[in-house]
């Protein structure tokens, strides 16, 4: 009934281009205390290791708080080059 998280990332890249396993919600407790920077973290990842047609800089200037701007860039240095 129930697969694992190993088995969930293989059926994905057969189907997707970029599958980046980030415990988001854990470095966001870790780090922040709260789950609330969890997506800023995630953000980072993916305007780091895709093509998504927003620049890094644009986004920061978006951030209203420190800890947001802090969480995009644990994102950005979260994972190695892609490949």
């Amino acid at each position: 009934m129930g697969q694992s998280t190993s088995d969930l990332i293989g059926r994905l890249r057969q189907i997707a281009r970029h599958v980046y396993p980030v415990n988001a919600s854990q470095l966001s407790m870790e780090r922040f205390g709260t789950y609330r920077m969890a997506n800023y973290v995630l953000l980072g990842v993916v305007l780091y290791h895709t093509e998504l047609p927003i620049k890094r800089d644009t986004v920061e200037a978006l951030l209203r708080s420190d800890e947001e701007k802090e969480a995009l860039q644990i994102g950005f240095g979260l994972l190695p080059d892609a490949e």
